[in-house]
C-alpha cells in the first residue's frame, strides 16, 4: 500500500577488509522482478 512500511532485520558478512565497499539493496514492487522499484546504497568501511 501507498506510504506502508516494512521492516525487517537483516545481516550480512562482508567478505574481506577495505574502504568504500558498496552494499546496495535493490526493491521491486510485488510480483514484478524484471523492474526496480527503488534502489538505497550503502558504503561502508570493513576492518
Amino acid at each position: 500500500m501507498h506510504n506502508e512500511t516494512w521492516e525487517t532485520p537483516f545481516t550480512f558478512r562482508a567478505a574481506r577488509a577495505g574502504e568504500d565497499q558498496k552494499i546496495e539493496f535493490l526493491l521491486y514492487k510485488d510480483g514484478i522482478m524484471n523492474e526496480i522499484y527503488h534502489s538505497l546504497r550503502l558504503w561502508v568501511d570493513v576492518i
